[in-house]
């Protein structure tokens, strides 16, 4: 089966009808696998507005850069049906308004002509070809702005798209790191629990292995996970638990109590003074306790 009409000539590496739907499908037209009048206008307008790059690189509209389980592809697709339903019937009739032109300017132009007696003359065949041929250059402008305006369109919806999808993997990446390492934590504390459970010397335990309290978490750790607990937020401050006790006097440890304090204020509302005083001395004396 012949890909291409003649008096169109494809890019030397079009060699079949599948070559030329590779390009329709780059070039945003309507994919047919047969290189005509639409496909050529199409890469004509590439070529003008990409300084004559003669292969449109699939980076444009089919490479998608943000990898993952999504099937950009057809993303990319219900994108083109999408804007293709709202741009197209509109160069249609811009299409069949310049038809009519033509038309209406033959049907006058052989009105006169039979009007004259000239008939079919040479003359009057001469401008009905230049008409088509004008008529066809002006279709051919309209669909090749028309694919690149589509083209332009579904990518732009994509790289927002995209972008979203990365923030939103970046920030599952961050709570699984704050997770991990609150699971550390809490490894720490259950080994530091058994440690006291067999009557092993505080103080020779912390002779022989760094300070458990030493984490290296940050005020932004410590908001983030204080966040994720929803909740459990209230225990983190204020739970008698072992559990929560432990992390709370880290906490104090890693951001000194004025961090501390300033990140339960985030959390919480303000507390009496007498009442927040004896939190305050409650948490110092579960600190020294721990160690």
């Amino acid at each position: 089966m012949k890909y291409y009409v003649d008096g169109y000539t494809p890019p030397e590496d079009v060699k079949s009808y599948e070559d030329v739907k590779r390009y329709q499908k780059l070039l945003g037209v309507e994919i047919d696998g047969i290189w005509g009048k639409k496909t050529q206008a199409a890469y004509d307008q590439y070529q003008k507005q990409n300084n004559n790059l003669t292969k449109p690189t699939e980076g444009s509209i089919d490479g998608y850069p943000f990898g993952g389980d999504i099937d950009w592809e057809a993303i990319s697709n219900k994108l083109s049906e999408y804007f293709a339903g709202i741009m197209r019937p509109s160069i249609d009739a811009a299409i069949t308004k310049r038809q009519k032109t033509s038309d209406t300017y033959d049907a006058e132009l052989d009105a006169d002509s039979y009007a004259r007696g000239m008939g079919s003359s040479t003359f009057v065949s001469s401008m009905k070809s230049r008409q088509e041929e004008s008529e066809q250059d002006d279709i051919a402008y309209m669909e090749g702005a028309y694919s690149q305006a589509l083209a332009a369109q579904v990518y732009d919806s994509l790289m927002k798209l995209g972008t979203l999808y990365s923030n939103q993997k970046i920030a599952q990446e961050e709570l699984q790191l704050q997770r991990e390492k609150m699971q550390q934590e809490q490894a720490r504390f259950d080994a530091q629990m058994n440690s006291k459970s067999n009557g092993t010397n505080k103080q020779e335990s912390n002779s022989q292995a760094p300070n458990p309290y030493v984490s290296g978490l940050t005020y932004s750790d410590y908001y983030k996970y204080v966040s994720n607990l929803g909740e459990q937020a209230e225990d983190f401050f204020y739970s008698e638990d072992a559990y929560w006790q432990f992390l709370r006097s880290q906490a104090i440890f890693d951001l000194g109590e004025a961090g501390f304090y300033q990140l339960m204020n985030s959390f919480t509302k303000k507390e009496e003074p007498e009442k927040e005083s004896n939190r305050k001395r409650n948490n110092n004396e579960n600190r020294e306790e721990l160690y």
